[in-house]
């Protein structure tokens, strides 16, 4: 299966007045092509760091310290931003999580699809090419399953619903048919509902049009019905990363396993939900050892000391636990036959 994407050893870091914070830390993979990846983990994990560094979309203080960025092939670690512009859009485009922080409130959303439109085919400017982008517009507007796009193109984001607005960012992101698709948590403001009604609109996109996508989450739940393969992010790393039906039916990590604990489909019978103890930890001074072992239960000797490496269990599966050395004592995982439940709950 080909890699549109491949992330090696990447770290990104940001400078700041109180230290350098490592948001990002030596973090691998491979998108391969046609796949959902999720990566998911609690806020603070460097998920959106991760996903914004591939389009260099981030601030002037961060730095990629070490690693490179391969899409398609060709290596785009030092790419200025006069060539990123190239890329974005076409490439690869994104998905924020709050459409009302990427729409203009005082701009009609079929204008600003058509924006996006425009650049990308490069009909910008040229009064001929209205009629086109016009079509396309509504095309686009179909195709996020947006009901009658003829009058919604004249709204104003105000006048659209929470799940209308996201699917208007969606549209502007399809613009230019872009192979790679990256969604940073695109259903984290929105009632359930909808969240499913989006997930599965942007599986069936992702069909339709043989892209690949990178769908962020902190909810290792709500992914589970779209989702090929996902990485589960701690500290700045990734700390398991393998099939869907892998992450779900055997997780290895403890850290995999409090998500999945703390899922409410998990608690049901339960008098209270599951929560794991502690704070992910301050990223300017890492912990020495594993940055999970002082919320970890299961936490050996050898956690505070050194960090764990990736240990393979299958082909497509790993993890980064010191639980999966030879000489570690046998632990039974917590979330057993649960996880089924879990993941068939969504």
């Amino acid at each position: 299966m080909k890699d549109l994407l491949e992330v090696r050893n990447l770290s990104i870091s940001f400078d700041t007045r109180r230290g350098e914070i490592q948001a990002v830390r030596d973090v691998s993979f491979n998108l391969h092509s046609g796949e959902i990846l999720a990566l998911v983990g609690e806020s603070g994990c460097g998920k959106s760091v991760l996903c914004k560094s591939i389009m260099k979309l981030l601030h002037g203080n961060s730095r990629i310290k070490s690693g490179n960025i391969i899409v398609d092939g060709e290596d785009i670690t030092g790419y200025c931003e006069r060539d990123m512009q190239k890329l974005r859009g076409n490439v690869f485009s994104m998905i924020f999580q709050d459409p009302m922080t990427v729409l203009n409130p005082t701009i009609t959303v079929g204008k600003q699809i058509g924006e996006a439109v425009s650049i990308q085919t490069g009909l910008y400017g040229k009064r001929r090419a209205s009629v086109k982008v016009h079509e396309r517009v509504i095309e686009l507007m179909k195709q996020v399953k947006i009901d009658h796009p003829e009058e919604r193109y004249f709204s104003y984001p105000h006048e659209l619903s929470g799940g209308m607005r996201q699917r208007i960012v969606m549209a502007i992101a399809l613009a230019g048919n872009p192979k790679i698709l990256l969604a940073d948590e695109p259903t984290t403001a929105l009632d359930v509902t909808i969240q499913s009604q989006i997930l599965e609109l942007l599986k069936e996109i992702q069909k339709n049009n043989k892209m690949s996508v990178i769908l962020v989450s902190h909810d290792l739940g709500a992914v589970a019905s779209v989702a090929d393969r996902v990485a589960v992010m701690y500290a700045g790393k990734i700390v398991e990363i393998g099939t869907a039906e892998e992450v779900y039916y055997d997780p290895r990590h403890p850290y995999t396993w409090g998500l999945l604990r703390s899922l409410p489909a998990f608690s049901k019978g339960r008098d209270e939900l599951y929560t794991i103890p502690g704070m992910p930890p301050t990223l300017i001074n890492p912990p020495m050892g594993d940055a999970f072992a002082c919320r970890n239960e299961y936490a050996l000797e050898i956690d505070y000391k050194e960090m764990p490496p990736m240990f393979r269990i299958t082909d497509t599966h790993y993890a980064a636990t010191w639980l999966l050395h030879e000489q570690a004592p046998k632990i039974v995982s917590p979330v057993g036959g649960m996880v089924s439940d879990v993941r068939n709950s969504y």
